[in-house]
């Protein structure tokens, strides 16, 4: 779905710049804004575009994509080798099929001599060879990929799927 109108906050964090400098680049008449009922500042999601933010991410208006296609743009065209990476549950934006893909792009970045910290309840974005896990109960401490709660359930539901759904259903 498309956004029409982002708040001042929205708009500045898609530029990549200060709240201080929309309000200045507003002031000055560097980017058209209007205002919504309560007098906020609003940024209509063309003037991000004419800005050029699209550039970074491959070209299409991140307004115009959904969250998971707008997510993998930003992991194709903004994040490059020899950077850290911290995300918190990525895989929210994404299908199955692009948690593959999102796992040969980590791939591609670590070669290039990226690191990844990751929370995640995706037994596939687990999966990363030679990943280490950290499981953070009480204490944080280290676990094996078969031994998660994620894997544990999700191959129980697709080895018994039947069973279980009968259990929860009754």
């Amino acid at each position: 779905m498309k956004k029409e109108l982002y708040t001042a906050s929205e708009a500045a964090r898609a530029l990549g710049i200060s709240l201080d400098t929309l309000r200045r680049w507003d002031r000055e008449g560097l980017i058209e804004t209007t205002r919504d009922t309560g007098n906020r500042r609003q940024v209509p999601a063309t003037e991000i575009d004419r800005l050029g933010v699209t550039r970074g991410y491959g070209g299409q208006s991140l307004h115009e994509q959904s969250h998971g296609e707008s997510f993998m743009a930003l992991l194709l065209n903004r994040f490059l080798g020899d950077g850290l990476y911290v995300l918190d549950e990525p895989e929210a934006a994404l299908s199955p099929m692009r948690q593959l893909s999102m796992l040969a792009r980590i791939h591609d970045l670590v070669r290039a001599g990226s690191q990844f910290i990751i929370a995640t309840h995706s037994p596939i974005l687990m999966a990363y060879p030679d990943a280490t896990l950290l499981l953070m109960e009480q204490t944080i401490h280290e676990v094996a990929y078969e031994e998660t709660e994620h894997y544990t359930v999700m191959r129980d539901f697709f080895n018994h799927r039947a069973a279980m759904l009968r259990e929860l259903m009754g």
